[in-house]
């Protein structure tokens, strides 16, 4: 059924992008298993010789990253991206010096039907998962100061809980020397 509005069944029409991301997908994992696949068939594009060795290893290290990250392992994932990163920034730097066509500029079709390079994808990649550690870190932490308040709090009121009972013992006692006199 379409997403439009009917007579008897009215339905707000979200745009495409919030469809999207209602779905529950993992950040930029698609658009890095494409560059992966791109650069597993990379001589389809023309590439020769070392460079479909550097692709093959490109694209190894890709699929660990996104293995690292749908594992919950954010800052390992984006620091394998930045080591994909450095190899594409060194396959470019050699490619300037040796007049052939560097990886990273292989354009792919994205989830959003954006063309964008291998660079820009990986780089992308690498700094949204960094952020993501970044949140987790401090969402730990948050969650560390919470839970010792928490638990000083709770050791406060056992506190209070045992000088009231011991006031009151005391008060008891005290009464009850006064009932024999």
């Amino acid at each position: 059924m379409s997403n439009r509005n009917r007579h008897f069944n009215i339905r707000p029409e979200l745009p495409e992008s919030v469809i999207i991301d209602l779905k529950g997908r993992k950040v930029g994992s698609e658009d890095l298993a494409t560059a992966g696949l791109m650069l597993k068939w990379c001589e389809n594009e023309g590439y020769r010789g070392a460079s479909l060795r550097i692709a093959q290893n490109v694209a190894m290290g890709l699929e660990v990253a996104i293995g690292l990250s749908a594992r919950g392992q954010h800052e390992l994932a984006a620091k394998k991206a930045g080591d994909v990163m450095w190899v594409l920034k060194k396959d470019r730097e050699n490619s300037k010096a040796r007049n052939y066509k560097a990886l990273g500029v292989i354009e792919i079709e994205c989830r959003d039907g954006q063309y964008r390079q291998i660079g820009a994808i990986v780089k992308w990649f690498m700094t949204v998962h960094f952020r993501i550690a970044e949140q987790v870190k401090s969402l730990v932490h948050v969650e560390t100061e919470t839970e010792q308040q928490l638990a000083f709090e709770a050791e406060m009121f056992k506190q209070s809980i045992l000088d009231g009972k011991a006031a009151q013992e005391a008060a008891e006692s005290h009464a009850g020397l006064s009932k024999v006199a």
